[in-house]
Parts: C-alpha cells; structure tokens; sequence
C-alpha cells in the first residue's frame, strides 16, 4: 500500500471552463486516480488549491496531460455559500 505520494510541479495557468468563471489552474504536475481532493502546496508549505482532475493539452502536435486544481480561495467561497 502507497501512503504519502508527493509529486513536483510548477502551476501553468488560469483556466477558463466553458462558461465558468472559476478559480482554476492547471499545474505541470501526472494527477494519477485518486490524487481528486489533493492538497496543493504553494513554496511556503501553504495549501492554494485543491486537485479534481486533468486535461488534455495540444501543443504543436503534442499531447501532454496537464493537472487541474481549484483554488483554496474558490473553496472558501463555495463553503460561505452553502453554510447561508
């Protein structure tokens, strides 16, 4: 059994979801099954995000798979939102 998996990577981008507007950012970082609900640390061991999927990206006739996370303020949000 695998605890404690930790994996590097730089965030890309703000994101824009079809019509959402969310606080979403893709991160340079494999999201393998079961890493939804990952924290995302920032340099200063603060979590920013938290991890609910990935992306396929083009590029120049490459394809590369891309995190996806919402940001800690966007979860915050949504939070006050149900609590009223």
């Amino acid at each position: 059994e695998l605890k404690n998996i930790l994996v590097e990577g730089k965030v890309e981008q703000y994101l824009r979801l079809k019509d959402n507007q969310g606080k979403i950012f893709s991160i340079d970082a494999p999201i393998y099954p079961g890493n939804s609900g990952s924290p995302v640390f920032d340099t200063e061991g603060r979590v920013v995000g938290v991890v609910f999927g990935n992306v396929r990206i083009e590029e120049e006739g490459n394809e590369r798979f891309a995190g996806l996370a919402v940001t800690i303020d966007e979860i915050a949000d949504l939070l006050v939102s149900v609590k009223q």
